[in-house]
C-alpha cells in the first residue's frame, strides 16, 4: 500500500464523520490491499466528507475456492477484510479513522497502530475478527455476489459508476443523486480567453475477452483510460466473435484493449505511443494488459505444465518457488504437474565471443539464475532441495554452503558456469517472447497468465498452493 499514498492524501482530515441525513448510498467493492482500490477510496471518501448526506460501505472482495476463502494478495488480505468488516458491522464510527489510519501504516502489523488511532483495542479486533472470520468473509462474499463484483466497482444507489477515475466525476454523480434541493454547486469554470474550447470527441474503447475461460476487462485499466476521457463507454466483446475478429483477428493476449485512433488520443497518449505501450492496428490502437489473468488464446495447450516466471533474488519470486516447493512436496498440486522455472533477465552478445547479462537485482542475481539452471541440469533430483536451501539467504554471497547442504559438489558447479551461462542465454528467451517482466509470473498449460501467488490460488487445482503474502501489490517489474 505504500505506493498509493500520494502527498494529496496525507491531508485527508480523520476526525469522525458527523450524523448524515438520508441521501445517496455508495458501496465501494474493494481489494483490501490493492493500490488501486485504495484510490478508489480515497476518491469516495473525499466526495463523502463533501456530501456528507452519502453514506458510504467499503466492502472487502473475497472469493471462494475449493479450499476455502480465496483474496487475491493471500491469507494476510483475507485477515485484513475481516477487520474492515468486523469494523463495520461492530465499530462503524471508527471505520473511516481506521481505513485512513491503515492507508499510512502499510507494514505488515500497521493495523494494530491504525486500530489504537481509531479508538479501537487491537487485541479485540484481531481476535474478534477471527472469531467471526467465517460470517464475516460469507457475508462479504454474498454481498458482492449479489453484484457479480469480481473486481473494485463502485456503485451508487444500486447502479454501477460508470464514470472515470476524477474526483470531481465522482463528486459530480454523487451531488446528482441527492434531492434537487439538497445538492452543493460549485461555480463553473471560466472559459478560455478566446472563447470556449471545442469539447473533445470521446473515442471508442472496446475491450476482448474470452467468456468460456473467464477473461474479461479490468476496471483499473479502464479507469485509467476516463482518467483522460470522463465519458468513455467500453464495449466488451468475445474476442471469437465475428465484430472482434473484424477489429483484431489474433490478438496477442486477451484481454486486448482497443482504443479508437483519433487525434485527442494521440494527444493524450502520445508518449505512451512513442514508448511503445500500445500497438496500431488498422485504426485502433491495442493496449495488452497482463497485470493479473491474461489468455494467450493463439497458444499451443500444454496440460500438466507450470510455468513460473522469476527472478531468483527477487523476494517475492522467492516467495513464489518456496510455496511451490512445499506444495509439491505435500503432493498439494495436481497429479502430474510438471513444474518449470523461467527467469526473467535480459541476454546479449557481448561483442567478444561471450555472453552479457542484465538482471534487475545485478550481477550478483544472473549468476545465480546460471548457477539454479545448471544444477538443475546436472543434479535434477538435487535442485529442489538446493533451492530450498539457498532460498533461506539468497542474497548472500555463500551459495556454496546450500550447495554442500543438497548434496550437490560446488566445484563442479564452479567448474560448469559457462555452461550454465548458456542455459541461462536460451531460458530467458521465453520471458522475453511473451513480454514478461514481474516476478512471480505464472503461466498454467501454456495458455494462462497470472501474477502472484494471490492470482494462482484462483486457478483450479491451484488452490492450496499459499504463502504469506507479500505488501499489497507488490513484485518485482523491470
Amino acid at each position: 500500500m505504500k505506493r498509493l499514498l500520494p502527498a494529496l492524501f496525507l491531508a485527508c482530515s480523520f476526525q469522525a464523520a458527523p450524523a448524515r441525513a438520508a441521501g445517496p448510498s455508495l458501496e465501494l467493492y474493494f481489494e483490501a490491499m490493492d493500490g488501486q482500490s485504495w484510490q478508489w477510496f480515497f476518491m469516495a471518501d473525499a466526495a463523502r466528507r463533501r456530501l456528507p448526506a452519502a453514506k458510504l460501505e467499503v466492502l472487502p472482495l473475497v472469493s471462494k475456492g475449493e479450499a476455502g476463502w480465496v483474496s487475491k494478495r493471500g491469507e494476510p488480505e483475507l485477515e485484513e477484510s475481516a477487520r474492515i468488516a468486523w469494523i463495520s458491522a461492530g465499530k462503524p464510527e471508527a471505520l473511516f479513522n481506521y481505513l485512513n489510519a491503515r492507508s499510512l501504516s502499510p507494514w505488515a502489523d500497521g493495523w494494530r497502530d491504525a486500530a489504537l488511532f481509531a479508538g479501537l483495542d487491537p487485541d479485540e479486533l484481531g481476535k474478534k475478527s477471527s472469531e467471526a472470520r467465517e460470517k464475516l468473509l460469507g457475508g462479504l462474499y454474498e454481498r458482492a455476489s449479489a453484484r457479480k463484483a469480481e473486481s473494485t466497482a463502485l456503485y451508487i444507489d444500486g447502479k454501477p459508476y460508470g464514470g472515470g477515475q476524477r474526483l470531481l466525476d465522482l463528486y459530480a454523480a454523487v451531488n446528482a443523486a441527492l434531492p434537487e434541493a439538497e445538492r452543493l454547486y460549485r461555480p463553473a469554470a471560466a472559459a478560455p480567453q478566446g472563447g470556449p474550447a471545442a469539447a473533445a470527441r470521446t473515442p471508442k474503447l472496446r475491450v476482448l475477452g474470452s467468456e468460456k475461460d473467464g477473461i474479461a476487462g479490468d476496471p483499473a485499466v479502464t479507469g485509467a483510460f476516463k482518467r483522460y476521457f470522463a465519458d468513455l463507454r467500453p464495449e466488451e466483446l468475445d474476442y471469437a466473435s465475428a465484430a472482434a475478429r473484424k477489429l483484431l483477428k489474433s490478438p496477442r493476449s486477451l484481454p486486448a484493449y482497443l482504443l479508437e485512433d483519433t487525434p485527442e488520443v494521440r494527444k493524450a497518449f502520445g508518449q505512451a505511443i512513442q514508448a511503445g505501450a500500445f500497438e496500431e492496428a488498422g485504426k485502433n490502437f491495442v493496449y495488452y494488459d497482463k497485470g493479473r489473468k491474461s489468455l494467450l488464446p493463439g497458444a499451443k495447450r500444454t496440460p500438466g505444465t507450470l510455468e513460473l516466471f522469476t527472478m531468483s533474488q527477487c523476494p517475492f519470486g522467492v516467495q513464489a518457488a518456496n510455496a511451490l516447493i512445499d506444495a509439491r512436496s505435500k503432493g498439494l498440486l495436481p497429479k502430474g504437474t510438471d513444474i518449470v522455472i523461467r527467469y526473467i533477465a535480459d541476454a546479449a552478445d557481448d561483442g567478444k565471443g561471450g555472453l552479457s547479462f542484465k538482471s534487475l537485482h545485478g550481477t550478483p542475481e544472473w549468476e545465480e539464475n546460471a548457477r539454479q539452471l545448471f544444477i538443475m541440469k546436472t543434479f535434477p533430483d538435487k535442485f529442489y532441495a538446493y533451492l530450498a536451501e539457498r532460498n533461506k539467504d539468497v542474497m548472500s554471497s555463500r551459495w556454496e554452503s546450500a550447495a554442500e547442504a543438497a548434496g550437490v559438489d560446488p566445484a563442479k558447479v564452479s567448474a560448469g558456469f559457462e555452461e550454465g551461462k548458456r542455459l541461462l542465454a536460451e531460458n530467458v528467451k521465453r520471458s522475453n517472447e511473451l513480454g514478461i517482466g514481474t516476478s512471480p509470473t505464472f503461466l498454467v498449460e501454456g495458455r494462462l497468465l497470472v501474477t502472484g501467488l494471490g492470482g494462482l490460488a484462483q486457478v483450479k487445482g491451484f488452490e492450496k498452493v499459499t504463502g504469506s503474502a507479500p505488501p499489497p501489490g507488490q513484485g518485482c517489474s523491470q
